[in-house]
């Protein structure tokens, strides 16, 4: 399960947003765009993807505080499911211990790897 996100960068002129929504996430929404996400999350990582469906669209949804005013939240969440290629094992027990992409507090970005 992962929350595949872009952070906004100062000068970006993403529609509907302006500069005050520089260093916010957004979620990525278009399966395509998701899965350009996990290639890079993946060549970060040590692994590429081969063969990857995306199962249980949805929405993690809660509430945030933050200095004492509460919030709140809503989160984009997909499955990936499928095979990759391993090109850094280092790297990527790395990864499976520590996790990938953003809402790793909210239990997204937990890999489960098996054999193929």
């Amino acid at each position: 399960l992962a929350n595949p996100t872009v952070r906004i960068k100062g000068k970006e002129t993403t529609p509907g947003l302006g500069k005050e929504d520089a260093g916010k996430r957004i979620g990525l929404h278009q399966e395509d765009q998701q899965l350009a996400w996990l290639a890079r999350k993946g060549e970060q990582h040590g692994f590429y993807p081969l063969k990857v469906q995306i199962t249980r669209p949805g929405f993690l949804r809660g509430q945030k505080t933050k200095n004492g005013n509460t919030y709140p939240l809503k989160v984009l969440t997909v499955q990936f499911d499928g095979l990759i290629a391993v090109t850094d094992a280092d790297n990527l027990v790395r990864t499976v211990e520590k996790g990938i992409g953003s809402a790793k507090s909210l239990g997204c970005g937990l890999l489960s790897l098996a054999r193929a």
